[in-house]
């Protein structure tokens, strides 16, 4: 056998076939088809047929070409059916219906179209042409780098889809770029049930009116619904009275409150003749007072309180217990109505008093004015 010795430049040789075999085998596959398929890399184009959902028609793009599609998978369904109708769809072209068909919104960056349902920065809703530079309800996309070497005519490879019931098969190759997906948005904490706090009313204070000058009234309850007590006077008779309040409108310094207060009436009347004594002469009935009242904040927890009321006087003449005509109680004094009254009143609106009657009814509107001081908890 004969050996043959080996130059240094078929060493060279080895070594330069060795390291084109290493970059062929270490470079990805879409590398390749880049380089040797220039308008695929920059100008993909499709062939639709038919309905297909979203998860299938991303696999499809990006097994067939460079760009990335990701999306939210919780706020956005893959299977959402897509139709296109049949025809070729250059990239642009394909955005703009998936727009049109789901009402999604894309963002394309480089390599990457990112799905969304809200509309990215500066989007707006203008008329384009379809294939255009701008695509899919104004978003301009931006347009790959323009190839100035003149390249071969190829046409992208293309599958054509008939319906989803042909779905893609879910292969890629070994070297295929990983699929860049948002990563999900972290699900906030779970919160307990917040507990409502009662928004309590407690007031206290004195206030003045045209029938009873000097009064203490107490609210207590919560701010809808709240209970009145107060006690009054005029200088010569003493009432109670209880009723319901409500405040209706609140801001931090005013409130608009309605109440309505009630209170039983009773008194004793002297004889009117010297033939009456020995008789029990007496009257009985019932005040209604309802308002509107408007409070103000003064310094801290003090607060001024004014209004105005409608008032409603019912009055009952009884001689011995027995229900009787005012002619029996009052039969010689003049105007028994203005000095024999259960409640006395400046004026009024309306009086039905009547000698030959037994009731009679008064009504007027007054006033109110006082200062409370408000509880806060």
């Amino acid at each position: 056998m004969r050996i043959v010795p080996i130059g240094k430049r078929s060493i060279y040789q080895v070594k330069a076939v060795i390291s084109i075999l290493l970059i062929l085998v270490t470079t990805p596959p879409h590398s390749l088809a880049q380089q040797r398929d220039p308008v695929k890399a920059t100008n993909p184009v499709f062939i639709l047929s038919g309905r297909i959902s979203l998860d299938s028609l991303t696999r499809y793009v990006q097994l067939h070409s460079v760009f990335r599609f990701s999306f939210n998978s919780r706020k956005i369904q893959g299977d959402r059916q897509i139709y296109f109708a049949k025809g070729r769809y250059p990239l642009p072209r394909l955005l703009q219906r998936i727009r049109q068909s789901t009402g999604l919104y894309y963002n394309l960056h480089k390599e990457h179209v990112i799905l969304q349902d809200y509309p990215p920065r500066g989007w707006t809703d203008a008329p384009s042409v379809p294939g255009g530079p701008r695509s899919g309800g104004g978003k301009r996309v931006e347009q790959p780098e323009t190839i100035t070497k003149k390249a071969p005519s190829v046409v992208a490879k293309t599958v054509r889809i008939q319906s989803v019931l042909q779905p893609i098969p879910q292969r890629r190759p070994i070297f295929a770029r990983p699929l860049f997906v948002r990563p999900p948005a972290a699900r906030p904490a779970p919160q307990p049930p917040s507990r409502r706090i009662p928004d309590w009313h407690l007031q206290a204070g004195l206030f003045a009116a045209e029938t009873l000058y000097g009064n203490l009234r107490v609210e207590a309850g919560l701010s809808f619904l709240h209970v009145l007590v107060s006690h009054g006077t005029d200088g010569t008779r003493h009432l109670w009275q209880i009723g319901l309040g409500s405040v209706i409108r609140k801001k931090e310094n005013t409130a608009w409150q309605l109440f309505a207060t009630w209170s039983p009436l009773h008194a004793q009347f002297p004889p009117d003749t010297v033939a009456a004594f020995g008789k029990a002469y007496s009257g009985k009935g019932w005040w209604v007072n309802a308002g509107l009242h408007y409070s103000g904040k003064i310094s801290g927890h003090w607060i001024f309180k004014t209004g105005a009321t409608l008032n409603l006087l019912k009055t009952a003449y009884y001689v011995d217990g027995q229900l009787s005509n005012a002619i029996n109680v009052f039969p010689m004094t003049q105007d028994p109505d203005k000095r024999y009254v259960l409640l006395k009143s400046p004026y009024y609106m309306v009086n039905t008093f009547n000698r030959n009657n037994p009731t009679n009814y008064k009504g007027w509107i007054g006033l109110t004015a006082g200062i409370y001081y408000n509880f806060h908890f």
